[in-house]
């Protein structure tokens, strides 16, 4: 009995020592985290400690409140947990009579994955006063939240020498959830800004891994002024040509190289390759090239002649600048990767001609008049007679259509339909596949291709036009975009000398209104460099949105720059 007696008090003890729970059920916590208490307070002065102190009104997902707090100008920090307090530590010491601002950004969390609304800045000065300059912007993105805004000062130092990507920023912030960020107790002086997606938190700029934006300017800042500054960012910069890692021989003549990007479509061409044997004694040209219809960073050939497998052989990219392979963002293939060894293969190909990408559904409605009707092959082919296989005829008036091919790769074309097809009609497109010359043989398979489909109504589509007054003074080559949420897509008008600009067939809908000055006329923003540091083109969006109606013409429309 009192074995029991103690086993019972045993039981009681550690259920009371154990960690309250909330209560089971209800509405998940969908509340975002706040601060509620720190020290010192904020704006103190004569700052000597050695930490600061944040109490949060939740439990806290630590890791990510630690990737997200950081202090400017910039020191080596330590963090310290107990419960729902956070101390913060400085592991260098403090510069004298300097402001600083301990920042904690918006991508933090609470336990249940909330983040908070707003980012939080907790100012103190190790002197006798507290600097107050500020610098207020706003980053244009469909994805704002968590990109950070780095701050370098120049006054005093070389600018042409600042190099992001090796040098941290004194100052940093974060972006929130609307876009907006704001710098605070900054010191009187020149700054230079750029826009980081830090994938790897270091505080530096990795070309190819981070996306990129500078500023259009650096900022002069005092403490009487408070400049508004706009920003984009742009995709990671791809400045590394592909590389040819390896070669597959699919059939006596036919291979698959793998590159280790994207490839661009158009550098893909028979004469960007060589095959010979390993000792050079042996080329066989190459007859064809195309992008497999598999990957984009694949390419498949077609070798002149059989590779006979007594051989080792070499597939070789030209460094021809002209006609060499490039990726996606044009840059030619590397010089170390443009060779790979590989066997021949004894197996003849039997490949069979598929079609592996149209470009809608049978029976489809609402496609645009303008739209091409684009094929994918698995493999190219040669026939005088391709023409005669194709139809495309107007079903309502059983009118035949005229149109043009686009060859786009020897395995990918479009018909282009000329003139374009008419709004609100039925169509029927056909394609006889049957015995198409394909390696100079025939394969005889009964396959036809057929697709009925139904155009779009444009008749509802309009004009819109208008002038750019520019009271900015940005100097001319000016573009103006029509950003369209519903459609998912932009339009784009380049303004003439006298800043005149004009939409043709743009559907009723609402946009959003941009222009940017197209300074090295390539037709689209840049976003600049980091270094040698070049500023990003100026750009402006409009605050309202433009309301564009069914058969209602927009005249006389005027973007003024401001």
């Amino acid at each position: 009995m009192f074995n029991k007696i103690i086993f019972f008090i045993i039981l009681i003890f550690i259920a009371g020592c154990a960690n309250p729970q909330p209560p089971s059920g209800g509405p998940p916590d969908k509340t975002p985290p706040e601060i509620n208490e720190f020290r010192p307070a904020n704006k103190t002065l004569n700052f000597s400690d050695d930490e600061v102190v944040i109490y949060f009104n939740k439990y806290m997902d630590k890791n990510s409140v630690i990737e997200n707090t950081f202090v400017s100008p910039s020191k080596k920090l330590n963090f310290g947990w107990n419960g729902k307090k956070l101390t913060i530590g400085f592991d260098e010491k403090l510069d004298s009579n300097t402001t600083y601002a301990i920042l904690l950004g918006t991508d933090y969390r609470d336990l249940k994955q909330n983040k908070p609304t707003q980012a939080f800045t907790l100012i103190f000065s190790t002197g006798k006063y507290i600097d107050t300059s500020s610098i207020k912007g706003i980053l244009y993105d469909d994805n704002p939240s968590g990109t950070y805004i780095f701050a370098y000062y120049l006054t005093g130092s070389k600018p042409d020498t600042l190099n992001p990507k090796h040098t941290k920023p004194k100052y940093k912030t974060q972006v929130g959830s609307n876009g907006t960020f704001e710098f605070k107790a900054l010191k009187p002086g020149t700054y230079r800004l750029i826009a980081i997606r830090d994938q790897y938190k270091d505080d530096i700029y990795d070309e190819g891994i981070d996306a990129f934006s500078a500023a259009s300017e650096d900022i002069t800042v005092s403490d009487s002024t408070v400049p508004f500054i706009t920003m984009k960012i742009g995709p990671p910069v791809d400045k590394v040509g592909p590389l040819l890692y390896e070669v597959e021989a699919l059939s006596c003549r036919r291979l698959s190289a793998s590159f280790s990007e994207s490839l661009d479509t158009a550098s893909v061409t028979a004469g960007a390759f060589t095959v010979q044997d390993t000792s050079g004694k042996i080329t066989i040209p190459v007859l064809s090239a195309f992008l497999s219809s598999k990957s984009s960073s694949k390419v498949e050939l077609i070798a002149a002649s059989t590779l006979d497998t007594a051989f080792k052989w070499m597939l070789i990219v030209t460094n021809d600048s002209a006609i060499t392979v490039r990726d996606s963002s044009g840059n030619a293939i590397q010089d170390t990767g443009r060779k790979s060894i590989f066997l021949g293969s004894s197996e003849k190909d039997s490949t069979k001609l598929q079609l592996m990408k149209i470009p809608f559904a049978d029976s489809s409605k609402n496609i645009n008049p303008k739209k091409e009707i684009s094929l994918l092959f698995n493999i190219p082919f040669i026939d005088e007679y391709f023409r005669n296989r194709i139809g495309l005829i107007n079903t309502t008036g059983k009118a035949p259509v005229e149109f043009r091919i686009n060859w786009k790769m020897e395995n990918y074309l479009s018909i282009v339909p000329d003139p374009q097809l008419q709004s609100e009609t039925f169509y029927e497109f056909t394609f006889i596949m049957d015995s198409l010359n394909v390696f100079s043989k025939y394969f005889a398979k009964d396959s036809t291709i057929k697709l009925r489909f139904k155009t779009d109504d444009i008749r509802s589509n309009t004009t819109v036009s208008g002038t750019i007054k520019d009271s900015l003074n940005w100097g001319g080559n000016y573009i103006v975009i029509l950003v369209s949420k519903e459609y998912k897509r932009k339009f784009y008008s380049k303004a003439d000398e006298k800043l005149q600009w004009k939409f043709e067939d743009v559907p009723p809908g609402n946009y959003g209104v941009e222009v940017f000055c197209d300074a090295n006329k390539n037709g689209k923003l840049d976003y600049g460099n980091a270094y040698p540091y070049q500023y990003s083109e100026k750009f402006f969006v409009s605050k309202k949105e433009l309301q564009v109606k069914a058969r209602w013409k927009v005249e006389n429309m005027i973007i003024e720059l401001k």
